[in-house]
């Protein structure tokens, strides 16, 4: 899914001045890939799909094949709906710019940018990864907005800013101070939001202070890595329901932890945007 829009956007980008999305444009574009790829996806030899008893597909095999195209054509024609709400509100003036940045390693558009650097020296780290979107929002162009799909259900605000689901703030750290986008950083605005395909369409998630948050990461992330250097891997899971839907859940530790009523008071936190530096902590956890 992630490649359909990415080449439907793409064509809209290169083909065309930067200005406001035509959703019925990004509709027919979408669904002429969809049929491209349908056709593209199709086994012209034996050789090209698995192949059951016989040395011929199986009935499972091509059922399996017809439900996933079925699947992806509906998440598209869901997409575009969700595409107009989003222009007709907060994606109102915006221009999709960027797709499948790559960091740390070489992209899909082949260019090999620099990792994102977090933590405190010498509890540091390096990341890679690849955004999938990037769109310029506003008339001056100094709005950026940073954008993850989504297939499944995106997490809450809650759990970002508690530092339970990093990866797309880490995403956008990584627009920013890596200058993955001309004219993000410095002056610039960033935002970001997740894209959920199969029900609510773009979610925006709202840092007040994005520099005082930023800072929270860094300590946080130096807390984890000095934990790890003294080998402090307690089981100690922050999802109270983790195990509601595990099937490994009757023998999982932390279930069996939490019957003895036994808990890691060191464990480190962002809790609520909260961070504190190794050397608050002696590497011994968070608040």
């Amino acid at each position: 899914m992630h490649q359909l829009l990415e080449r439907a956007h793409s064509r809209l980008r290169d083909n065309a001045a930067a200005g406001p999305l035509n959703v019925e444009h990004v509709k027919a574009l979408i669904l002429e890939s969809i049929s491209q790829w349908e056709s593209d996806d199709e086994p012209r030899t034996l050789d090209d799909m698995d192949v059951g008893f016989g040395g011929r597909p199986s009935k499972v095999q091509l059922g399996i094949r017809r439900i996933e195209h079925g699947r992806l054509r509906r998440l598209a024609i869901r997409y575009v709906g969700q595409l107009e709400t989003y222009l007709a509100g907060s994606g109102r003036e915006s221009v999709p710019v960027a797709f499948e940045l790559g960091f740390g390693r070489k992209g899909e558009d082949g260019e090999t940018r620099p990792p994102l650097e977090i933590g405190r020296p010498p509890y540091t780290v390096f990341l890679q990864g690849s955004v999938d979107r990037v769109d310029r929002v506003g008339v001056d162009g100094r709005r950026f907005r940073v954008i993850d799909y989504k297939t499944g259900t995106a997490p809450s605000q809650l759990k970002v800013k508690s530092g339970q689901a990093l990866q797309l703030p880490l995403y956008t750290m990584a627009v920013d101070a890596l200058g993955l986008v001309p004219m993000v950083g410095g002056d610039n605005q960033v935002e970001f939001g997740y894209w959920e395909l199969s029900r609510r369409g773009y979610i925006p998630i709202k840092i007040e202070e994005w520099q005082q948050y930023i800072d929270n990461i860094h300590n946080f992330t130096a807390n984890l890595i000095s934990l790890m250097q003294k080998s402090a891997f307690n089981v100690s899971s922050r999802q109270e329901d983790c195990t509601d839907s595990c099937e490994h859940s009757s023998m999982c530790r932390v279930g069996q932890i939490r019957h003895l009523g036994k808990t890691w008071t060191q464990a480190p936190l962002m809790a609520g945007g909260a961070g504190s530096k190794p050397d608050e902590v002696n590497g011994e956890g968070g608040e």
